[in-house]
């Protein structure tokens, strides 16, 4: 009888005062786990401002609460098998690559769901994705991307692998699943937009294919080879290339230390606001000193894909009310509010040699693209970090 009454305690909690005490978990998992204790207080939850900031995931499974960066314990682990390589999908996917016999599967992080991919690890394994003698850490040929699309009824994962693009939908358990290669040559990122897929090559060529045309209608058949296509240029002109040598040699001179060697350029394609970006980096290499604070980036633009146009066009002070994230797993557009800067790209790098103490995310900041300011991510109280893996941090965007 008193374990009743006890339990009748907590639901019967006056409402205003039940919303008193969630505003105070200024943590999305605090919140999570107080929704857990009854039906009341999931409801009450269900009403506090989201917390759009994303949390930072490591290879280990490491969470990182970039919201509550200055508690005592900001971080969190996940329990995900070890042996596998673990890449980041979008918003709570992770997609799993198992060590021990090339199986493949999307699992989502905070439910546990768990959708297996054997045509998919069929075909990455013909491509030699496997453990290498000297490091077990990586793949002999390690995946450079991985993208979910958002249709709840038949969603399509897309691989980025070296010089191909593997892309296999993702039905139920018993189904067999649809499968198709795309050539993407010198691709550095990809993404999923409006039903297709596109890749970013490191000459700013930008390729597309329609996955909407019947290409994933029938089954892929247990050892019949999937179909091998090649995307269409949407941009690749001389124009293009030349408009952006004569940009980076504007930049070059805002470096200082630019007579020593030329910087970095890493290219990230994300969607934003209904519009498909570039972003461009530039960063000082690794030999070179770096910030105070530990930062190597000195300079990020954007551009957008004019596609009717075949041109990239630069966008100048304004995101239109958005954010991007950014880094070389995962990036997304996020709108502004609770607790995401208007006009603000997050970036995060992995700096395995030069990563210090008050580093200890690598290269990682935020740059507004009105006034071209740098300003740090994380608290300077933040706590000590678990570091237990080498492997680079990337955006965890929960849902």
């Amino acid at each position: 009888m008193a374990k009743d009454q006890r339990q009748s305690a907590w639901t019967d909690l006056q409402p205003d005062l039940l919303l008193l005490v969630l505003h105070h978990l200024t943590s999305l998992l605090d919140r999570v786990r107080a929704g857990a204790v009854c039906r009341s207080w999931r409801s009450a939850s269900s009403l506090l401002p989201p917390t759009r900031l994303p949390w930072v995931v490591f290879g280990d499974g490491t969470l990182f609460d970039l919201a509550n960066d200055s508690a005592l314990h900001p971080h969190y682990r996940l329990r995900l098998p070890d042996d596998c390589w673990r890449y980041s999908a979008g918003e709570n996917m992770m997609f799993l690559a198992h060590q021990r016999d090339g199986s493949c599967s999307l699992i989502n992080a905070l439910s546990g769901d768990r959708t297996d991919l054997p045509e998919l690890a069929a075909m990455l394994r013909y491509d030699n994705l496997r453990r290498t003698p000297h490091d077990p850490h990586e793949p002999t040929m390690a995946i450079g991307k991985v993208v979910l699309s958002s249709a709840p009824d038949d969603p399509i994962v897309a691989v980025l692998l070296k010089n191909k693009i593997f892309v296999s939908t993702c039905r139920p358990a018993g189904e067999s699943n649809s499968c198709l290669v795309v050539l993407a040559r010198e691709a550095v990122d990809i993404a999923l937009f409006q039903g297709q897929i596109y890749a970013l090559s490191t000459s700013h060529v930008l390729k597309n294919l329609n996955l909407s045309n019947g290409h994933l209608d029938k089954p892929t058949p247990p050892g019949v080879e999937p179909k091998l296509l090649c995307g269409l240029d949407l941009i690749n002109n001389s124009w293009s290339w030349q408009q952006h040598e004569q940009d980076e040699e504007d930049v070059f001179k805002q470096d200082e230390e630019d007579v020593f060697a030329d910087p970095l350029v890493e290219l990230y394609l994300v969607e934003s606001g209904g519009k498909l970006l570039m972003v461009k980096r530039w960063l000082r290499h690794q030999w070179m000193p770096c910030f105070p604070e530990g930062r190597r980036t000195f300079c990020l633009q954007v551009w957008e894909a004019g596609i009717s146009e075949g041109q990239w066009k630069k966008l100048d002070g304004s995101l239109e009310g958005r954010a991007l994230f950014v880094s070389r797993s995962c990036s997304k557009s996020l709108p502004a509010g609770h607790g995401v800067r208007e006009d603000c790209i997050y970036f995060l790098k992995n700096l395995y040699v030069s990563r210090k103490p008050n580093a200890p995310l690598g290269d990682f900041g935020v740059y507004n693209v009105r006034d071209k300011m740098f300003t740090p991510l994380l608290g300077e109280s933040m706590p000590l970090l678990p570091w237990k893996s080498g492997r680079f941090p990337s955006w965890f965007f929960h849902v």
